[in-house]
């Protein structure tokens, strides 16, 4: 019979603790539970990368390009980009570095695309 008193919170299941991370919606929260302990780092990793909110076109973009381009397997997990940006100017192509084509490179199973005006 298991004793639980010895049984430790890094012991819980990767699937247990997918299922209890999908029900927080606070990135905040997600990025703290990586820090509790080594099993808890890429399953809370996952759900943090599920749904992808950018507020700043450059610079924000940028950094996401570069831990997507390290990290590849995050990408795979995208399902949803939320574009909470204005364009300024409506003259100007919006996208003319290409960001939202290595997007989609990067991030290939994507289901869902939103924008919004902050």
């Amino acid at each position: 019979m298991l004793n639980y008193s010895q049984q430790s919170w890094s012991d819980l299941p990767e699937e247990l603790l997918q299922c209890v991370f999908q029900q927080v919606h606070d990135n905040k929260t997600i990025f703290q539970c990586q820090l509790v302990c080594k099993s808890w780092k890429w399953p809370a990793k996952r759900i943090v990368y599920q749904t992808i909110n950018i507020s700043s076109y450059g610079t924000q973009i940028k950094k996401l390009f570069g831990t997507l381009q390290s990290l590849k397997h995050l990408g795979e997990r995208v399902n949803t980009i939320n574009f909470n940006v204005t364009v300024r100017n409506l003259e100007n192509p919006w996208d003319q570095k290409g960001y939202f084509e290595k997007l989609a490179a990067y991030c290939p199973n994507v289901k869902v695309i939103t924008s919004q005006k902050p």
